[in-house]
């Protein structure tokens, strides 16, 4: 567990481009302690690992497709939570998380809460979560993350490799003719 936990870091901190003001900003958004963000990430590494080469696509729009829902879900209890600070914002999020696992198809979620009467969070409240995910999904924001993910687009190139050459190539092309077009601007220009 202890090596899952040092190359999940490692992995993290060489493409990390937060300082440290904004990743404790972010870390706040969760838990105040990151705990979501830590299982998110074990879960997508684990996740990554165990693909099955065959059904590579079905698998890696699974996975994005549950991290956009969890992220939107999350999104939707701090929202609850600005709006009822009364109210402990773990149990607003667990009830989230476990009235909508299934629903949702969520990436590994607690089955129950003890206090769930506690959150203030009713079935209809779900149902309206549920509806704004799957009509979040429709819109380019879940495109956009889906090609921000790094083993997405890894997995593109891998089966467009020719595409993605032909695609480079033009940009290199239209690279040199605005180099050629404005000869003075140089790195040194910058």
């Amino acid at each position: 567990m202890r090596s899952l936990f040092t190359q999940i870091r490692r992995l993290k901190l060489a493409s990390a481009k937060l300082t440290a003001t904004e990743l404790n900003g972010l870390l706040s958004q969760f838990t105040g302690d990151g705990r979501i963000l830590l299982e998110v990430e074990v879960y997508e590494f684990n996740a990554l690992r165990e693909v099955d080469p065959t059904h590579k696509c079905r698998a890696l729009l699974k996975l994005s497709r549950g991290l956009f829902r969890l992220a939107q879900l999350e999104a939707i209890a701090l929202e609850r939570t600005r709006l009822n600070p009364h109210i402990d914002p773990a149990e607003i999020r667990l009830a989230y998380r476990v009235g909508l696992a299934q629903r949702l198809e969520l990436p590994r979620q607690p089955q129950g809460m003890i206090y769930e009467h506690l959150s203030g969070v009713k079935t209809t409240d779900l149902d309206v979560a549920y509806q704004k995910i799957l009509e979040l999904e429709q819109t380019p924001a879940f495109c956009e993350q889906l090609t921000a993910r790094p083993y997405w687009k890894e997995y593109l190139q891998e089966k467009y490799p020719d595409d993605f050459a032909t695609r480079q190539h033009i940009r290199q092309d239209k690279a040199s003719a605005l180099e050629d077009q404005y000869p003075g601007f140089s790195p040194e220009y910058f």
